[in-house]
């Protein structure tokens, strides 16, 4: 059913107010929880896909700088019990394994230097995967939009999943980790988003890592590193 023009932009406000309220006011009894069924029904309808048993997926790690090997493909999944970070969509403590669709998109994730080694593993999805997708493309022949807003509150909501904090941001991705963990226990078994540091691929969040065998790793070193700059006007004279 048509939903009107404004309930896109009203429904994306009430997902700004819950991202500051988790962050700033409540964590675990929150006020505007409600606006996360409502997230998860639309894209629920308009963004469901199924990742094919068999598919490729790639991971990333740093090694040692004195390392002249791969990691082995069995030490490539999530961290051990003990040894998981807080991440874009996992709790400290929580493991969740942080794919790529390609090698370039993986590696370009764990940020390294120029000159960095790093070992990249290919592994191969085990069943069907039910994922939940918000790696829209602006200009699908695919999506039929309702209107702006649908389209508006589409991309926002991908921003809101691609955003990026420093690691010493302890509550950047409450918001994220929050509404990653309802689409989990609500059946799905991963989210894809955009990755803010590629172009060529995309980001596979994989919330049980045994759905995803590792078959090979190799060991490559990076090339260079390119950095574009924008112009924030805050220029100041002498």
């Amino acid at each position: 059913m048509a939903q009107p023009p404004e309930f896109y932009l009203n429904l994306l406000k009430e997902l700004v107010e819950f991202q500051n309220e988790i962050r700033e006011e409540n964590r675990f009894h929150l006020k505007s929880a409600h606006v996360v069924r409502e997230v998860f029904e639309y894209f629920k309808t308009n963004g469901t896909i199924i990742l094919s048993k068999g598919a490729s997926l790639f991971r990333a790690r740093y090694d040692s700088e004195f390392s002249h090997r791969p990691i082995p493909v069995e030490q490539m999944s999530a961290p051990p019990p003990g040894k998981r970070r807080s991440g874009r969509l996992n709790p400290e403590g929580i493991a969740c394994l942080y794919c790529a669709t390609d090698e370039l998109t993986a590696v370009s994730e764990i940020r390294p230097w120029a000159g960095r080694k790093v070992t990249v593993a290919k592994g191969e999805v085990q069943k069907d995967l039910k994922i939940v997708d918000f790696n829209f493309q602006l200009g699908s022949v695919n999506q039929q939009y309702e209107s702006q807003n649908q389209q508006f509150f589409e991309i926002s909501v991908n921003s809101f999943f691609s955003a990026r904090f420093a690691p010493e941001n302890l509550v950047g991705y409450l918001p994220s980790q929050y509404l990653g963990e309802y689409f989990k226990i609500n059946g799905y078994d991963g989210i894809k988003y955009w990755s803010s540091l590629s172009k060529t691929g995309s980001n596979i969040a994989i919330f049980e890592e045994e759905n995803v065998k590792f078959i090979n790793s190799k060991h490559i070193q990076i090339q260079e590193v390119k950095y574009e700059l924008i112009d924030l006007g805050s220029d100041i004279d002498a």
